[in-house]
Parts: structure tokens; sequence; C-alpha cells
């Protein structure tokens, strides 16, 4: 995805939802811990738009709602473009009233929203081909209800790009095994198909790190962590300077206090191995996670 190989992460959201307490004086609302957006080279972003980083600031997108997360996408027979997420409503829990839309690298950078449904209120995009045919799908973080589940949840659905260059869907899960904090797609097996890697709540009230694996259907595990009373991810998976199978995780456990440890994924489970100084460098692209 070169030269857009980085994504405009969910930073944005935290800073959108930083304007929105000092706006609304309201205490509660989840702290997100995160390292600075990584955007794509030449690209700038605020709230609103996402313009060229030079002197003529040439707009990309605009839009009266808030930006909350972006990636580069490649849909089939197209060129690169960038996937923006947006939200209409920032509220103390989760963005609201979401749209995607499909936004043209090249000049004049065109720009189309995409299918999926606001009432779904998306809240994090990736991208990765999880049944391995080389088109890339696209993975969403909705929070929302089913037809059988009025009570709200975090859900995770998977879209596929048809003919005409939109997006149908082509699972949505109205669950993970568990509860889950973040979800996304990241080949972690080296099999040239994207995994879907989580972090989630357990039975115990920690959390703990999960795979899952593409059956044609949907999704069936491939392993979890031990787990950690909090667990926050700092390294993804299969990321620009890390290896594949390998995740880097902060967690909390009874008196040892925060901690950074490597997990690989190994005979059905998250092992952890000894650090390396790849994943342990200072300057990391990093995930979003609410501790």
């Amino acid at each position: 995805m070169q030269p857009y190989v980085a994504s405009i992460r969910a930073g944005l959201l935290v800073f959108a939802l930083t304007v929105a307490a000092a706006m609304s004086g309201d205490a509660r609302l989840p702290r997100v811990m995160i390292v600075p957006p990584v955007l794509p080279a030449g690209l700038s972003v605020d709230l609103h738009t996402i313009c060229t980083h030079d002197a003529n600031r040439t707009p990309l997108f605009c839009t009266e709602d808030f930006i909350i997360d972006a990636c580069t996408v490649r849909p089939p027979e197209r060129n690169t473009a960038l996937l923006v997420l947006t939200a209409a409503d920032l509220s103390r829990t989760q963005p609201r009233r979401s749209s995607l839309y499909l936004v043209d690298l090249a000049f004049p950078h065109a720009s189309r929203r995409l299918s999926p449904e606001q009432y779904y209120n998306f809240w994090d995009v990736s991208v990765g081909d999880v049944d391995g045919d080389g088109a890339e799908d696209v993975a969403l973080c909705t929070f929302s209800r089913t037809a059988l589940t009025p009570r709200y949840a975090r859900r995770f659905f998977i879209y596929s790009f048809d003919e005409h260059g939109d997006l149908y869907a082509r699972w949505r899960g109205s669950r993970l095994c568990r509860p889950y904090e973040t979800a996304f797609l990241a080949d972690v097996t080296g099999d040239e198909a994207a995994e879907l890697v989580s972090v989630e709540y357990g039975l115990g009230g920690g959390m703990l790190l999960c795979a899952y694996e593409w059956n044609q259907f949907g999704f069936w595990g491939l392993g979890h962590s031990d787990e950690f009373a909090r667990m926050r991810l700092v390294r993804a998976p299969a990321s620009a300077r890390g290896p594949k199978g390998r995740a880097l995780v902060e967690v909390e456990d009874g008196l040892a206090g925060a901690r950074c440890v490597v997990l690989e994924l190994a005979d059905a489970a998250w092992h952890r191995v000894p650090p390396d100084g790849l994943l342990c460098s200072a300057d990391m692209d990093s995930r979003t996670s609410t501790p």
C-alpha cells in the first residue's frame, strides 16, 4: 500500500472525545490510552478535514461529522483508496450514527459514502484478506443491537467489495466468544490470510488476547492467552515493524503492577515469550485500547 502504508488510527477519536468532554463538562467520558496517530505520507487531518500536507493544503475529504478513523484499502481492479469513518455524535461511551466513505487518493479525490448503515454505530475500521483470495475485506467494530438481542453491545462485522465498488455484508457477528475491548484484522499466522485479533473480557473479570480464523461461514477460535487483571494492546501482530504472530501488550496482574509482555500465537494459544528489541522499540505503532 505504498506510500500510504500507515493508517489514521483512532487517535482521532480520543482527540474528538476530549473536545466533546471539554464542551460538555462531562468527566465520565472514557479515558483512551494511545500514542499519536500515524498519518499516510503527505496527508494531515483534523476533526473534519483530511488534506495534503503541503503549502496548498488541498482538501481530500471534508465532513460536518467527526472523523474518527481511517485506513487504506485496495478495492478489486481499482487503485488504492482511503476508507474514512465518521460519526455524527460523540456520546459518553461510543460514537453514534457512523458513516463510511471511500476517498480516491488520486486527484480530484472523489469520495462517496458506502452502504453500511449509520445505526450500527461503527467506531473502528480495519482491512485484511480473510479468505486468502487476494481481495481485501473490510472489518468494522460496531455498537449495536440485533433482532434477538435488544441490548446494545460491541459486535464485529465483515464486508466485501462487490462489482460496483460498494460493500456488501459478508458476516455480521452478534458476538465473539466473550465481550471485547478492541478487535481488528491482522495476518498473525503468515498464511497470507487475515485473522481476527481481539482483546476480550474473561469469565474471571480480567482480560485476555484472542485470535480467530475465517472458516467460510464465520470465525472459529485459534487460541487465547492467560487472563490478566488488565490488558492494553501496544503493538499489533504483523504490524509494519513487528513480526507476524507476536503482539506486545501491557498487562497488570495482582501486585506486580503494569508491565509489557510479548505474546506469540502457537499451539492454539498465545504464549509469553522473551521480548526482543524490535517489538520493544520506543517508536512503535499501536492500537487503541481503554484500560
